[in-house]
């Protein structure tokens, strides 16, 4: 596994595959913005859930082999770096090393127009996230980060299973409410606990449902 490493003005690369991140210190929790670059909104497709028809666009998330400099920005909670980031055969690598309690990896995507539906962040993860020894005093989880425009406290913050301990690769979703008036989402990556997480083949899309009638 090629570790990524700190370049000038927040740019980090990988050798096996150049992967760019933007390093953004910020003194309050996970849940804060910062400027991200924008993916594109695309074409629908049908699918069903429980509650009737979906249109469902297509992956609205860019870069999804975490291949090139764009689109994945790298944020934590402050100090020294304290997270590395590496990319080999489409598999992304988070792994701490020092003592900042969370790192997030997301992109912004832009949402096509409309104040309906609901976002889906689909990924295959798997975990060797420790929870003892306690490095800080938030909960030791880690996995999918998503978020409906800037309503950060209403985000999905890697509330499914698994989430800590160790698991092979398993395909694990999270939904959130689209924010009413919401142009954007963030979507990615919280790495809060010790040890590692991976990730492959991210998706997110806008679900709009017809309810059965």
């Amino acid at each position: 596994m090629n570790a990524l490493s700190s370049a000038k003005k927040g740019l980090l690369s990988v050798s096996t595959a150049t992967l760019a991140l933007t390093l953004t210190a910020c003194a309050s929790d996970p849940q804060s913005d910062a400027p991200e670059a924008e993916g594109a909104a695309n074409a629908a497709t049908q699918s069903e859930d429980a509650n009737g028809r979906c249109n469902e666009s297509d992956n609205l998330l860019t870069n999804t082999d975490f291949a090139t400099v764009d689109d994945w920005i790298y944020t934590q909670h402050a100090g020294e770096r304290s997270f590395t980031v590496s990319n080999e055969n489409a598999e992304l690598e988070m792994t701490r090393i020092a003592g900042e309690p969370w790192m997030m990896l997301r992109q912004k995507v832009s949402l096509p127009p409309g104040n309906e539906g609901t976002l889906r962040l689909t990924a295959d993860l798997k975990g060797a996230v420790q929870t003892e020894p306690p490095v800080h005093g938030l909960p030791h989880i880690s996995g999918l980060y998503l978020q409906s425009g800037s309503r950060g406290d209403q985000a999905n913050s890697a509330k499914h299973q698994p989430n800590s301990g160790s698991w092979d690769w398993q395909r694990v979703s999270v939904t959130v409410p689209r924010a009413p008036g919401s142009t954007y989402a963030r979507a990615g990556f919280i790495h809060q606990g010790g040890g590692s997480l991976w990730a492959r083949n991210p998706s997110l899309v806008l679900m709009e449902c017809a309810e059965s009638g």
